[in-house]
């Protein structure tokens, strides 16, 4: 799994701090995630996706292009 947690924090102007201190995890923990390092435990996915107000797929980079997309 590959996640873009970096370009939504981006957009949403939130700071990898703030979303660490808001989700109780380290910033190393954080800056990790959002190198793709490491990737978050899919209750912290949905937390963040929560806390950022967006779908939680839009943190995720889809490794299959859908059918119905593709016609």
């Amino acid at each position: 799994m590959i996640n873009c947690i970096q370009a939504v924090l981006i957009r949403k102007k939130m700071s990898q701090k703030e979303l660490a201190q808001l989700i109780g995890k380290s910033l190393n923990t954080v800056s990790a995630m959002c190198t793709n390092k490491s990737q978050p435990h899919l209750r912290d996915l949905k937390l963040i996706a929560k806390i950022l107000d967006v779908d939680i797929r839009e943190l995720l980079i889809p490794t299959k292009k859908s059918k119905h997309l593709a016609n």
